[in-house]
This record gives C-alpha cells, structure tokens and sequence, in this order.
C-alpha cells in the first residue's frame, strides 16, 4: 500500500515558522514544498539547508515581496497551509 505524503505550504518564517519547517522536514509523511515570508531576506534558498537539517525537501523560501500568493498557489499547490504570519493572513490566500 502507497503511503501518502502531505504537502504543506508555510507562511511565516519567525522563530515558530521555523520550529515547525524543523519537524515537517524531519518527518517522512510531509512534504514541506515552499516558505513564504514578508522580506527577500533568504529568497530562493532552500530551508532545510537554512536550518542546517539533512532532508530530501527543499521547502525553497519565497518572498511576498516578489512572488504573488496566489501565483505560487497555483504553481506548487499543496494540501495544507500552516500560517504563522498574522490574524489577518488568510484573507491574502483564503
């Protein structure tokens, strides 16, 4: 039988964006595809190796700044979308 794997998108790159991409990188039933954050600080790098974590996802960081939610939504879609970025965050992507 064929396990699944979630795909997750995470918006939000502070100090628990960064624990959670931690665990969804080190757990082998997600798949963290992208990180959005505000800034271009970090743009196009890869989280894992940000984080300094041996994982097969790249989670690759993007910036609201540059990249449109919705242009990243529907070039990489996922299944989940954890968000740590604000209270009014989901009416950017909801």
């Amino acid at each position: 039988m064929k396990k699944n794997i979630v795909k997750i998108g995470l918006i939000g790159f502070g100090k628990t964006g960064k624990a959670v991409a931690s665990v969804l990188l080190q757990n082998k039933n997600f798949s963290l595809k992208w990180v959005m954050k505000r800034s271009h600080t970090l743009e196009n790098r890869n989280t894992a190796e940000y984080l300094g974590i041996d994982s097969d996802e790249t989670g690759r960081i993007y910036s609201s700044e540059t990249t449109p939610i919705a242009e990243l939504l529907d070039s990489q879609p996922v299944d989940v979308i954890i968000d740590f970025s604000s209270g009014t965050g989901i009416y950017t992507y909801g």
